[in-house]
C-alpha cells in the first residue's frame, strides 16, 4: 500500500481574451507524493478555469546508484575468485592424475625387469666381460629375462640388457638390441618419469643391508645379484616416492 498526500495550492492569474478583455483565471496545483510524474491540465467546466496536477518521481539518488555499482564489483570479484580457484584446483588435479599414471606403469616395468634379473655377464663394446648386474647411486645396468620371442621365430635369446638412469628430468629406461655387444651398439631409450629431479638406487644383500653401488668391492664374497633393490623418486616439486623390489634366486 501507498500512502498518498495531496497538497492543494491555490493561485489566480489575468490573461487577456481574443476580444482584448482581461479576465482573472484561477486554479490550483495538487502535490501528489508516491506516484509517477505525471502532469495533466484539466479543463473546467467554465473557460475560466484550469487545474494543473504535478506529481514526484520516486527515482535514485547518486549516492545509492554509487552504493549499488560498490555491491556489485565487489560480488562480481569474489565470483571471478571463486571461478579461478576451481580452475586452478582442477587443473592441479588433472596433472597429479597423469604424474601418478605415469607412475603406476613405471613401477610394473621396473617390477618386470628387476624380478626377472639373472646373472649373465656380457661383453662390451672392447670384448671385456661385464658384470651381469651393475648398480651405481644413479643408474643401474643388469641382465634380465622376458624379452618376447614368440615361438622363437627370431634369431635371438629373451635375455634383454637394460640401464635405468637419470637425464635432463628424465628417467630414461635404455635396452641394447644384443646381449654382447659390437662397436656400434646403441641402446634404445625410452622415457618412463618426467619432472624428476633426483633418482636414486640403493642395494640390499641377503640380511637386509644396504649399499649404495653392486657389486661391492670391499665383499667379495656377496652374490653377483643383490636381493632386491630400492628405487627413490624425487620431483622437482619436492614430492618423494619409493619403491622395493625383491629379487628371486
Amino acid at each position: 500500500m501507498i500512502n498518498v498526500t495531496l497538497v492543494r495550492l491555490s493561485y489566480s492569474k489575468d490573461v487577456s481574451t481574443r476580444e482584448g478583455k482581461k479576465s482573472r483565471v484561477q486554479g490550483c496545483t495538487f502535490l501528489r507524493t508516491g506516484q509517477p510524474h505525471q502532469r495533466n491540465i484539466n479543463h473546467g467546466s467554465s473557460p475560466g478555469e484550469r487545474e494543473i496536477h504535478f506529481a514526484k518521481f520516486p527515482g535514485f539518488t547518486l549516492l545509492e546508484i554509487l552504493i549499488a555499482l560498490f555491491i556489485f564489483a565487489i560480488v562480481s570479484s569474489l565470483i571471478a575468485v571463486a571461478l579461478r580457484t576451481v580452475i586452478n584446483a582442477q587443473s592441479e588435479t588433472e596433472v597429479q592424475s597423469a604424474r601418478f599414471r605415469n607412475l603406476e606403469m613405471a613401477w610394473i616395468i621396473f617390477a618386470n625387469d628387476i624380478q626377472q634379473t639373472t646373472n649373465r655377464p656380457i661383453l662390451d663394446a672392447s670384448g671385456r666381460q661385464e658384470a651381469a648386474f651393475i648398480g651405481l647411486q644413479a643408474s643401474m645396468t643388469f641382465t634380465h629375462m622376458g624379452w618376447p620371442n614368440p615361438r622363437g621365430e627370431l634369431l635371438r635369446s629373451t635375455l634383454q640388457r637394460t640401464r635405468y638412469r637419470l637425464q635432463d628430468h628424465t628417467v630414461l629406461r635404455e635396452i641394447w638390441p644384443e646381449l654382447d655387444r659390437g662397436q656400434a651398439a646403441i641402446p634404445l631409450a625410452r622415457p618412463l618419469l618426467h619432472d624428476v629431479a633426483m633418482l636414486r638406487f640403493e642395494y640390499l644383500d641377503e640380511r637386509g643391508q644396504s649399499y649404495a653401488m653392486w657389486p661391492v668391492s670391499k665383499q667379495p664374497n656377496l652374490s653377483p645379484l643383490p636381493r632386491a633393490v630400492r628405487i627413490i623418486v624425487v620431483w622437482v616439486d619436492g614430492q618423494k616416492m619409493s619403491q622395493l623390489y625383491v629379487i628371486p634366486h
